[in-house]
């Protein structure tokens, strides 16, 4: 009785740690001058420049397992229980980012490299921590 009691008791903890890891930020996402650069914890990551991104997505790890672009990707601090931001670039697999505001991430993105190929007039500027 006391080993069931246990085991349901270290399952509990496993699912209550990984809720609460995937809450937690420690990677961080932003935009300069070059393109989108991740870091983990302070220490950088990598970057993609903006000339290699041909498209930018949001969604959730359940739609990105589906189409396939999650089992082909390059991941970086995605989130199981929030939406997500795809990358997909020019040479290379998809890259999957979890920031904190995905579809802010994503219209910034999107409205720096329209103002990077001359169709808009102003850039945005985004952090995500």
């Amino acid at each position: 009785m006391s080993d069931a009691i246990l085991g349901i008791a270290v399952a509990a903890g496993a699912v209550i740690l990984y809720v609460a890891l995937d809450s937690l930020t420690m990677f961080s996402f932003a935009l300069d001058q070059t393109g989108v650069r991740s870091r983990f914890l302070g220490i950088p990551m990598g970057s993609v420049r903006f000339d290699e991104i041909t498209d930018v997505e949001v969604g959730s790890v359940w739609d990105l397992f589906w189409d396939g672009t999650l089992l082909r990707s390059t991941r970086i601090g995605v989130h199981t229980f929030k939406k997500n931001v795809v990358i997909f670039r020019k040479n290379g697999k998809p890259l999957v980012l979890g920031p904190r505001d995905p579809v802010g991430f994503q219209q910034t993105l999107l409205s720096r490299l329209a103002w990077g190929r001359g169709q808009d007039s102003e850039p945005g500027r985004l952090t995500s921590a």
